[in-house]
């Protein structure tokens, strides 16, 4: 019998699929979703479709499995003719495997908190938007989706716990994200700390106490598991950016270790039957299996009460090792003796978080055993471990997700992040050429998709408000922003339809609005097309180009001029160009700099850019020509002359050019450059062939 099934919507996961259908000659990447939704999008393709897909992880045995647990798709897998499938081995903030511009679009699944978690915090982040940024052509698509963020993770709830399972898991999982020192969390993985044990208070009862206990982290760390009444009010005081980890965090839990929470059953008046559905797809196959284990059946979609209760049992008996301890068998009382003493390292009393059974096995706190499990998990072997194989599920679960954060930016933080970091490669980049960011791809790309099925658990789960005692609505689902690689100016009219539809909801988006508006503005204005000196081998006029034809097709046969001004320690006058100009903003730069206009001689130039950028008269100032470079023989940019003023005065230079500058020696430029910092890329060619 197959039961009903309560659909969420999981076109989420295959979201980049009408991309792929309006532009079927492109190449598609899939990133961590352990290559799932490549089945269901390959068989939506045409069979003379010309379309690369590449399916891609990092653990490449869930690569392995992929035709394992799809079949279909091995005909797929270098197909010559029709849609060709590739599987890939992949770190996401690593794709030089990639030209740049390859990608005509990228299918990404709650990579980032796998990325923040694992893979260098928010630095790992801005790798993986940059190497995303990098790979996609123009007009290229991200489709990403992530858990629905919190727009005030420090704002202090109320969370009432009204199931004894969730109250027994955040009972053992807060820890993970609070107790730095006993975690071992260098080895485990984690990286941040984004929540203070200061934040957090306990409200529950004790074992056969009539009276609730109300106290803090410390005082609540002391108490053993099995003095906790679970089964009666257990409530919570934390930030909401914890909450909301602990919600997100107990779905998984569930679907790991507890998967029959899902099988939901709803009493038919007037019998003693239930109507039975189940509220995530994986549940089906376990919940037959647990028919057949327990000699139960259903008929139209109904079992009686005595499948129910035993339904209900395996689902305590599944959350029992959370409340009453992990069992562990010690055949040497040197390895019980050496977890003893590792307890007592961490500030943990083993008398009251061990118990010793009557077969000579001993009963761990589970919520210490998941604290400790790197320590723990070194002192077994064959002969010493745990008992139960299901023990051992929930400890590696919580050794594995309880180092995972999922909430780190609202959807304004990450859609402001994005433009911002994306808008600062493309003006490092930027060769004169259109400027390009990642932006959502219209104000209707950026969406919450509700999760009815895991928002009904978590409504049976948990109550939750906040500090004046209004409830707070709770929910699941996926934050889904289709991201496309846009001109700036379109981005901009994207983000102020954005605005407009959430006015409270965008204060950083709004911000690096006005901000790229006046970027742009300058941009613009600067960008007024001249005409140049197009020159042969010789450095002879053959012709003349538009400066921005002649960057677009990456040609070298163009004048420029460089100027140094050097005071009488033999230092160098270096400026730090002005972060809006389009070419190499921030970046180090000659004292002065800029192209031969068309019919211009290179002294006609020089005197030119002299005024405009540092504001000194040529015609009264004594220089001198160092020597001309060319692209052929020295590896410059193009044609150049390069100049030498001697004064002891910084220049009074253009605002508009540069922002800040020192004086430096030409050797510790190149140091400086060594360090990190950045510059144009022919100022170090230059020190090194006239300088040194």
């Amino acid at each position: 019998m197959i039961l009903n099934v309560q659909i969420y919507n999981t076109q989420e996961k295959i979201g980049i699929l009408p991309y792929i259908l309006e532009k079927p000659e492109g190449t598609y990447l899939e990133i961590g979703t352990g290559g799932d939704p490549i089945a269901s999008m390959l068989e939506k393709m045409s069979a003379t479709a010309r379309t690369t897909l590449i399916a891609s992880d990092i653990d490449e045995n869930i690569l392995k499995a992929l035709p394992v647990r799809h079949p279909g798709l091995k005909k797929y897998i270098g197909a010559q003719v029709g849609p060709c499938l590739k599987l890939q081995q992949l770190n996401a903030i690593d794709m030089s495997s990639f030209q740049d511009a390859s990608l005509d679009g990228i299918n990404a699944s709650s990579v980032l908190h796998e990325i923040i978690s694992y893979a260098g915090g928010f630095e790992g982040m801005e790798k993986f938007f940059g190497e995303v940024f990098r790979t996609l052509k123009p007009s290229g698509i991200l489709v990403y989706r992530d858990p629905e963020c919190v727009t005030d993770k420090n704002m202090v709830v109320s969370v009432r716990l009204k199931s004894k399972t969730m109250s027994l898991f955040a009972h053992v999982f807060l820890y993970k994200f609070l107790d730095h020192k006993r975690s071992g969390l260098a080895r485990a993985g984690r990286k941040m700390s984004l929540y203070s044990t200061d934040d957090v208070r306990f409200v529950f009862y004790k074992k056969n106490e009539c009276e609730p206990v109300r106290l803090t982290y410390q005082e609540y760390l002391s108490v053993p598991s099995y003095d906790i009444d679970f089964s009666r009010q257990y409530s919570l005081t934390l930030p909401c950016g914890l909450y909301r980890e602990l919600a997100r965090h107990y779905i998984t839990y569930l679907h790991d270790c507890n998967p029959l929470v899902f099988v939901r059953s709803i009493p038919v008046i007037g019998s003693n039957l239930y109507t039975t559905s189940y509220l995530a797809h994986s549940t089906a196959s376990l919940f037959n299996n647990f028919l057949v284990k327990s000699n139960g059946q259903i008929c139209d979609g109904k079992i009686n009460h005595v499948v129910k209760n035993a339904l209900d049992q395996e689902i305590n008996s599944n959350s029992q090792v959370l409340e009453f301890g992990i069992p562990l068998h010690f055949s040497s009382r040197i390895k019980e003796s050496q977890l003893r003493s590792l307890l007592r390292k961490y500030d943990f009393d083993p008398g009251h978080h061990i118990i010793a059974l009557n077969n000579g096995d001993c009963l761990v706190d589970y919520r210490v055993f998941g604290m400790l499990y790197d320590d723990i998990n070194q002192l077994f072997d064959k002969f010493n471990g745990v008992v139960d194989k299901k023990d051992i599920t929930h400890a590696q679960w919580l050794k594995r997700e309880g180092e995972e954060f999922y909430f780190y930016h609202s959807a304004d933080e990450l859609i402001a992040k994005v433009l911002s970091l994306t808008l600062a490669a493309a003006q490092q980049k930027n060769q004169g050429g259109d400027l390009y960011v990642l932006c959502p791809l219209s104000e209707n790309h950026n969406k919450f998709v509700d999760r009815l099925c895991y928002t009904e658990v978590l409504n049976n789960s948990l109550e939750v408000r906040d500090a004046l005692g209004y409830s707070i609505t709770v929910k699941d689902g996926k934050r889904v922003v289709h991201f496309c690689k846009m001109l700036l100016k379109d981005a901009i009219a994207v983000c102020e339809k954005i605005i407009e539809e959430g006015p409270m909801e965008y204060p950083r988006v709004r911000e690096w609005v006005d901000g790229a508006k006046k970027y742009y503005a300058a941009w613009e204005s600067s960008h007024a097309d001249e005409l140049l000196d197009v020159v042969d081998s010789n450095d002879q006029v053959i012709g003349q180009q538009l400066r921005s034809k002649v960057y677009a097709d990456k040609t070298s046969n163009f004048r420029v001029v460089n100027a140094f001004v050097m005071n009488d320690k033999g230092q160098l006058w270096i400026p730090r160009r002005a972060a809006n100009k389009r070419l190499f903003p921030l970046c180090f730069d000659a004292s002065m700099g800029g192209h031969v206009s068309a019919g211009e001689t290179y002294e006609q130039a020089f005197s030119r850019e002299l005024m405009e950028e540092l504001r000194i008269d040529a015609n009264s100032s004594s220089y001198e020509c160092l020597g001309s470079l060319n692209p052929q023989k020295h590896g410059t940019s193009a044609f150049m002359r390069v100049y030498l003023l001697r004064t002891n005065k910084a220049p009074q230079y253009n605002t508009d050019d540069f922002t800040e500058s020192f004086w430096l020696k030409p050797s510790e430029v190149l140091e400086r450059l060594a360090a990190g910092d950045k510059s144009k890329d022919d100022l170090p060619v230059i020190i090194r062939q006239l300088f040194l």
